[in-house]
């Protein structure tokens, strides 16, 4: 009989927060505070970092942000959402370096849906999850180093010939998390969230581009 420690560390941690959300959901104590019926529009500063070694190697971080629409329900304490983020990685500065440099650009579009622990106060904390679609667009530098009229010049780190190609591919994508809000007045606050998110496994990185997601931004309460 296979461990729990066999199992992929990813699924471990999703099941462990499906677990989590589904306990608190149902839990009779936060039965006491209900929806608070109103819309939001979030504003985002984003930072990913990939958690698949054959892809820290190239992208060691992602860096962005977006907006998100937030509804909250009245009649229960949750909340659907719709968001665009846009991240970029990569390092283009050395063009001349044998190893080749490679730029990627990532557009999640993604729905979801949250509980909210205590929607009606000024400081709520809440687990969400959501899915979508991910466009993945990248662009590849290398030297040519495989013909004898394109040598690279090792001792310099030059390289005499170059050669580029780009892509873009769409994926499917999901996302799991929790994080907090705190509202200074009616309309204005801030929100912060983490999250688990996969992205698919481009071939260009040869990995699952996704994995830790920061944000920070702040909110408007219509």
């Amino acid at each position: 009989m296979n461990s729990l420690r066999s199992y992929p560390r990813d699924y471990r941690l999703i099941g462990l927060s499906i677990a989590a959300t589904l306990f608190l959901a149902f839990n009779p104590a936060f039965g006491q505070d209900y929806g608070r019926n109103d819309y939001s529009l979030n504003f985002k500063g984003s930072l990913l970092t990939p958690l698949d070694a054959r892809v820290i190697k190239i992208y060691k971080f992602l860096y962005g942000g977006g907006l998100e629409s937030k509804y909250y329900f009245s009649k229960v304490p949750m909340a659907f959402s719709a968001e665009v983020i846009f991240l970029h990685g990569g390092d283009m500065g050395n063009l001349n370096s044998s190893q080749g440099d490679y730029m990627v650009n990532v557009l999640p579009m993604t729905i979801g849906t949250s509980y909210e622990f205590m929607p009606k106060k000024a400081f709520n904390m809440f687990a969400a999850g959501g899915i979508g679609i991910v466009y993945i667009s990248y662009l590849v530098q290398k030297p040519v180093s495989d013909s004898a009229s394109n040598p690279v010049d090792e001792e310099n780190q030059t390289a005499l010939g170059m050669e580029s190609y780009s892509n873009g591919v769409t994926n499917f994508g999901f996302w799991i998390g929790g994080g907090f809000d705190y509202k200074f007045n009616r309309n204005w606050g801030i929100k912060s969230d983490i999250r688990y998110m996969f992205f698919g496994t481009p071939e260009i990185v040869g990995g699952n581009l996704g994995g830790i997601f920061l944000h920070f931004g702040g909110t408007y309460n219509f």
